[in-house]
């Protein structure tokens, strides 16, 4: 079986590598912006560990346990990310030298926010799949915002290790679960494209608008390109925790040296009911009716299924030895005679199919460079809607597509950046002298307005802008216009604003870097920027620019407590505190009710410990605060009953019959004396009430206490 080529970047020191990520940037055909997306424990963060590690920043022994891109206590206790965050990474092929931007976002529901702000960042996807779970509802959900926000995804079929180790399948069953977890991607992938084309059609015929036959091509293409088919290798089978990833195209290159075959003619054989002809030495269709495995498992889980046997399952020590000779790989030492059995197949699989050559290959082959984004994504980008063209902008801002389109960085070029949130960070965690701490005073609207100025509590807290620059080059002490958004521009409430750009940062999942410069297609923390910006905000030069991406993607916050200093003379440090949050999370609100009373908002449990846990430890430290039981909006998921259809013709027979189709969703209750039967049925509260009572939760609480 191959040994193949993995060149890993030598860093000698941070400042070198840092360096190297700000040469590599001013090139942006050679820049990739990636989202890592999963459901909850699905791999996300141990396949960032095993990337990260390649690039020499920890340790391959550290790889699951470390949980590099998880900066938060919280996030280490729970053992889940909660907060999406970014680090740069380098890669080097045969050819050139690669600048990944890898964003780690969370996977549980209640930090569907955060995912949604990573992404709108980003030009591709890397979708985790465990393939005992299969497809989960996180899965489908990080499918769906790839697809709306127009990122090209790509899929890691993670844990093919539990097949073995757990589950002691056997190879053909293994295939079979492989095959029926990729059936359900690709399910969902065609939900999406039928969907999206039911809308644009609906969307296209409101306009009096027909479909051509090129935009019917270009449909058909992209439904291509939307499915997960190994052959075309965007599809990855790994185990992150044994840090080993291969593509199809792997083992067809050494199969067919050994077959004598043409690589092309394999690599589409390995997937699918084929087998060799014994004659012809040539792949042939119909496995299944020849009683033959498919090669997927002759050529490869049968490998993999006799190497954990022989490390894992039954350590035999003679096995081994004829495996690493198989093999040719030398991993005879200290390390490897002092591990145990885990250890040293992650000593051997890690050598013999890399797992961040196999991943970091497959983004730089596959995925879109910023200058290379096509049509419908830097529409997306600048119109927001989905089906919105670039034509409905006002001449001067649709002049500025070209830009967007070459990711332009000429002297001349106006500097664009999109901030998808803010970062409260911790002041020794950024690296440079000049640190912009906030401001004394404040003047902030908890909701829709800027968050002004924020003093904290513990004078350590430093918000940082994590933003995409899309054209242009950003460095420190520019002046740019904030751009309103379209809400804001309606409503009458939009002023033009001018931002001094502060100190600028790479992050480097839980440090910052300091730079002075940083080029168009690239992500930045930007400092100084937390007196205009709530949450999201467009910067631009040029103030025609109109406003970029839909920031309305953030989860609607149901969970909600009311929070209250124990000591009133602490009330003005809790304000503060919740000013803070509310900057710092885009999906806590922070309200002060007509009576006085501090709510908190959050988008569910989880979310709403964190957010008391972050107010209690970080932005309102050392003030003791009364903190009421969770309360959750109470007219939600009620599905009104269809009335019955009389047909004036034939009354009584329409009648009678939907009657008896109507779904009976009354709750009936008897007496013990079954003197009294009280039937229930549960309707929708009616508009107005939800009108009223939305805005005012304690006022309807009070009423019923």
């Amino acid at each position: 079986l191959p040994r193949r080529f993995f060149s890993r970047m030598d860093v000698r020191n941070r400042r070198e590598f840092v360096k190297q990520i700000l040469k590599i940037q001013s090139t942006p055909e050679f820049v990739r912006n990636v989202c890592l997306m999963a459901h909850v424990d699905h791999g996300k963060t141990t396949l960032a560990d095993s990337l990260i590690s390649a690039n020499g920043i920890i340790s391959q022994k550290m790889i699951g346990t470390l949980r590099y891109m998880d900066s938060l206590a919280e996030e280490q206790q729970r053992g889940i990310t909660m907060k999406s965050s970014s680090i740069s990474l380098l890669y080097r092929n045969e050819y050139d030298s690669f600048l990944i931007n890898l964003v780690d976002s969370p996977g549980h529901v209640d930090f569907s926010g955060e995912v949604c702000a990573a992404a709108v960042l980003c030009d591709g996807a890397v979708v985790l799949i465990d393939v005992i779970e299969g497809v989960c509802p996180q899965t489908s959900a990080s499918l769906r915002l790839a697809w709306k926000e127009g990122l090209k995804p790509c899929i890691v079929l993670n844990k093919i290790d539990r097949l073995f180790v757990e589950y002691r399948m056997n190879p053909m069953d293994a295939y079979r679960r492989l095959v029926q977890v990729l059936e359900q991607a690709n399910a969902v992938a065609g939900e999406l494209f039928v969907s999206r084309e039911i809308e644009k059609e609906d969307f296209l015929s409101r306009r009096r608008r027909s479909m051509s036959r090129s935009s019917l091509r270009k449909s058909e293409s992209a439904e291509e390109m939307l499915y997960f088919m190994p052959e075309t290798g965007n599809v990855v089978f790994a185990s992150a925790l044994d840090n080993w990833g291969f593509r199809l195209r792997d083992f067809a290159r050494f199969w067919s040296k050994r077959l004598q075959t043409e690589e092309e003619l394999l690599l589409q054989a390995l997937w699918g009911d084929y087998y060799i002809d014994s004659k012809t030495k040539l792949p042939v269709f119909g496995a299944s009716d020849k009683g033959k495995n498919p090669l997927f498992v002759v050529m490869i889980l049968n490998n993999l299924s006799a190497i954990y046997d022989a490390m894992i399952i039954n350590a035999e020590k003679g096995r081994i030895e004829k495996i690493l000779n198989s093999l040719q790989l030398d991993v005879v030492g200290k390390e490897f005679a002092k591990s145990d059995s885990r250890q040293r197949l992650q000593i051997v699989m890690s050598r013999w199919l890399p797992l961040a050559e196999c991943v970091l290959g497959m983004v730089c082959e596959l995925l879109p460079s910023p200058k290379h984004l096509d049509n419908d994504r830097i529409e997306r980008i600048m119109c927001g809607d989905r089906f919105a063209h670039c034509d409905c902008l006002e001449p001067k801002a649709r002049a500025m597509k070209p830009l967007f389109k070459e990711c332009s960085m000429e002297v001349d070029c106006a500097t664009t950046l999109f901030i998808s949130k803010m970062i409260a960070v911790e002041e020794d965690l950024l690296r440079g002298k000049n640190k912009f701490m906030l401001p004394n005073s404040v003047e902030c609207n908890y909701w829709l307005q800027a968050a002004g100025k924020v003093e904290p509590s513990t004078g350590q807290c430093v918000f940082l802008g994590f933003a995409r620059i899309f054209t242009g080059n950003l460095f420190s002490g520019d002046v740019l216009h904030w751009i309103p958004d379209y809400a804001m521009v309606q409503s009458g409430n939009a002023t033009l604003r001018e931002i001094t750009i502060g100190q600028l940062y790479v992050m480097m999942g839980r440090e910052f870097e300091a730079v002075d410069q940083v080029c168009a297609g690239n992500l930045v923390c930007i400092g100084g920027v937390q007196d205009l910006v709530a949450r999201t905000a467009t910067l631009s030069t040029d103030f025609n620019c109109p406003p970029l991406c839909d920031s309305g993607f953030y989860a609607k916050p149901i969970v909600q407590v009311s929070v209250e200093p124990k000591n009133t003379r602490d009330l003005p440090a809790l304000v503060r505190g919740l000013k803070m949050l509310n900057l710092a999370d885009g999906c806590v609100q922070a309200l002060v009710e007509d009576s006085g009373e501090h709510v908190l908002t959050a988008v569910g449990e989880i979310h709403l410990h964190r957010c008391i846990k972050d107010l209690c430890d970080r932005f309102a430290n050392g003030i003791d605060l009364v903190i009421s039981d969770p309360v959750v909006p109470f007219n939600e998921t009620i599905v009104p009953v269809t009335p019955a259809v009389v047909d004036s013709t034939n009354e009584t027979t329409t009648t009678t019959s939907t009657q008896s189709e109507r779904v009976d969703r009354s709750i009936t209750v008897t007496t013990a004396g079954r003197t009294i039967t009280i039937v229930t049925e549960a309707v929708p509260l009616p508009e107005p009430i939800q009108q009223v009572r939305q805005p005012h939760p304690s006022t309807v609480m009070f009423l019923f206490d």
